[in-house]
């Protein structure tokens, strides 16, 4: 699972800040590419950004209809400038949105067409755009449009499954073999996560191997050799990290700005460490608000992670929060041990300047032991030089 979870903090970043401006945030851009029939990359602030078609689910790149889904697609935007209006993080890292081309759902267009399925189980749809591509569907029902024109189409996320089921009845034949993953046993389906719980409470340790963004983690399993200190010039807080772990920024498009995400991963054995600290558009958010969006970005990030390693679905509640807010800064404390991956996470934040300032910390483990405890035990805000604090910080 290592090699996905190097995405992890930006996809908390960016979750983070799609959070806060759902269905009210916008960008424009050139579509420079179209990678299937449901998802497009954009060109904006000189960067390219991945979209997935609000509210549709075209064919599959290897099902009936697919390419064809994708070169009419392909007809419609490839070249041409849209303005998206996104609501949400979809796989891989992309962005949810409502493409529009001169005023044109593209979503509804390419379902009317017969081009793509309506999605109904898509949360981020308002009810008048769930009716507009249900009516949208029918219609091209009717008139045999596209794929319609088979007998018997089969959905995309049907597809999916029976491929899936094919490709489980293989691995399950006599010739295939099986093992119990016990406490303290390797898996091969995992690589660097360190640990997963499995339904029956037992703990799959992963096999050491080097893959893609390891080296930001370090090799599974090893302890590290010494702590450090780490407070980031011109920031509010600190917090105790090991040696090892890597510090990184990355830039991302929030609406019509470019902002960079601090962020550092670390492992101390099998115990992992993020952090992740930036300044953003607040968008009128309350402060509430941003702390859940804090804590749905860790969500978004493991969830993401989960399924790219094939093991299952990050789904998670908190048993219990806590309030820990602090020099001027609202914050929490999340108690994560329920977590198919247990783990505790703090979310500070803050308005500056009419600026939304985000401090995100968490660490997941097996057993609760004295590195994870003293890495969120520090995690603190530290006190301001100057007496002057934000007028906008609260506890509302």
């Amino acid at each position: 699972m290592g090699k996905h979870l190097g995405r992890f903090l930006a996809i908390v970043a960016t979750s983070v800040f799609i959070y806060q401006t759902a269905n009210a945030a916008s960008l424009v851009g050139k579509v420079i590419d179209v990678n299937d029939g449901d998802e497009i990359t954009i060109f904006n602030l000189n960067r390219p950004v991945r979209i997935r078609l609000i509210g549709i689910d075209a064919p599959e790149k290897d099902q009936v209809f697919g390419p064809n889904a994708r070169q009419h697609l392909a007809d419609l935007v490839l070249e041409k400038v849209v303005v998206v209006e996104y609501s949400g993080i979809g796989e891989h890292g992309s962005l949810i949105g409502r493409v529009l081309l001169n005023d044109t759902d593209i979503s509804a267009q390419m379902v009317r067409d017969g081009a793509a399925w309506f999605e109904p189980n898509h949360s981020h749809l308002s009810d008048t755009q769930r009716e507009i591509y249900f009516e949208s569907e029918q219609a091209a029902r009717r008139e045999k449009r596209g794929l319609w024109q088979s007998e018997n189409p089969v959905a995309p996320w049907e597809f999916v499954k029976a491929e899936e089921l094919k490709r489980n009845a293989v691995t399950s034949t006599p010739a295939a073999t099986t093992q119990t993953v016990k406490h303290g046993s390797a898996s091969a389906e995992l690589t660097s996560l360190g640990l997963v719980r499995t339904n029956t409470g037992a703990v799959a340790k992963p096999q050491s191997a080097l893959v893609e963004d390891e080296e930001d983690w370090g090799p599974v399993g090893t302890l590290a050799t010494s702590w450090h200190p780490l407070k980031p010039t011109g920031e509010s807080f600190s917090v105790l990290v090991p040696s090892s772990g890597k510090q990184k920024t990355k830039a991302i498009a929030v609406g019509n700005q470019t902002i960079n995400v601090n962020y550092f991963m670390g492992r101390d054995g099998y115990t992992l460490f993020f952090l992740m600290w930036t300044t953003g558009p607040n968008q009128e958010q309350s402060n509430d608000q941003a702390l859940k969006a804090g804590l749905a970005g860790i969500y978004k990030g493991m969830d993401s992670a989960f399924q790219k390693a094939g093991v299952g679905r990050f789904d998670c509640e908190p048993l219990s929060d806590k309030n820990i807010s602090s020099g001027g800064f609202v914050g929490r404390e999340f108690d994560l041990s329920a977590c198919p991956l247990r783990g505790i996470a703090r979310v500070y934040t803050r308005v500056v300047g009419g600026n939304r300032q985000m401090y995100v910390g968490a660490t997941f483990y097996n057993e609760v032991e004295g590195n994870a405890s003293k890495f969120m035990n520090s995690f603190r805000i530290t006190p301001e030089k100057s007496s002057k604090q934000s007028s906008s910080a609260g506890t509302n």
